[in-house]
């Protein structure tokens, strides 16, 4: 082959594969940029308690015998009265890194480190609500690497099983998370899957998060994440014509609004002054 055209074909070839490198930047950009992650972090290193989590964790005491404060950067729950008393913050919304309108949290990925110094039974964690009546799923971690499981339904809450695991620290943070699978919530303890229960997607279509606490002792929270993606905004439902003289609500289609009672961002399990007991 002649030198020019060894010369030519070379430079040919390495436009094109400069075109092909800058196409597949482009492509894996536009990528990310289309399916990009949200995250909503919380350290509880802020100056004020009450705008931590979106100011969604009440701080007024009127839970007993739980008490709740920040302290060392940690949000602390504590009981030292009943061995038997549960309590719980719901987490309904979150204003995402990157974004400035407040999202529902509901299916939302979660993760949270906890630590918990107990006396019998009790742990920290994760608490899933599965329906409007205060139903719901809670994994806890214990000390000496424990773990419960627990189930509120009907009003009546029970221990559904416990056990130790060799994924959770006996001493010291363990970080835990929840997944929606299918027709399961999975529960994790640093990165390991440890406990599975089951969740019907349809029956409840929109659950609620909350950190949760149960027994006697001191529970700490740390590092509160919840993860997503972004929601498509496109939207196929119809527009509805209203007719002269006549005012309707448009509510498209499947979508259903709920009243929310006052205080409603954050609510115990337990009735004033006496605790949730099983």
């Amino acid at each position: 082959m002649p030198v020019w055209k060894s010369v030519f074909l070379t430079i040919v070839l390495m436009l094109a594969s400069g075109v092909v490198a800058v196409g597949v930047a482009r492509a894996q950009a536009g990528s990310e940029r289309s399916s990009g992650k949200l995250t909503y972090k919380e350290d509880f290193n802020g100056d004020d308690p009450e705008l931590m989590l979106g100011g969604q964790i009440e701080f007024d005491q009127t839970d007993r015998p739980w008490m709740k404060k920040v302290d060392g950067g940690k949000l602390v729950f504590v009981n030292d009265a009943s061995p038997k008393a549960a309590h719980y913050d719901i987490i309904n919304w979150a204003r995402f890194e990157g974004t400035n309108s407040l999202t529902r949290l509901y299916g939302r990925a979660m993760a949270v480190t906890v630590i918990s110094d107990n006396s019998g039974r009790g742990g920290a964690g994760i608490a899933v609500l599965t329906s409007r009546h205060g139903d719901y799923w809670l994994f806890a971690v214990a000390s000496k690497g424990k773990y419960h499981v627990l189930r509120k339904e009907r009003g009546k809450l029970t221990l559904a099983y416990s056990g130790a695991h060799a994924a959770l620290k006996k001493r010291g943070p363990n970080r835990i998370s929840y997944r929606v699978l299918g027709n399961e919530l999975a529960f994790r303890g640093n990165g390991i899957e440890i406990a599975r229960v089951p969740f019907d997607r349809l029956k409840y279509r929109e659950i609620q998060l909350a950190l949760a606490a149960f027994g006697r002792g001191t529970f700490e929270f740390d590092n509160v994440v919840f993860t997503g993606r972004k929601a498509n905004k496109t939207s196929s439902s119809k527009i509805m014509k209203i007719k002269s003289g006549k005012l309707k609500e448009l509510v498209p289609s499947g979508g259903k609004f709920e009243r929310l009672k006052k205080n409603d961002q954050g609510r115990s399990v337990s009735p004033p002054g006496e605790g949730t007991r099983f």
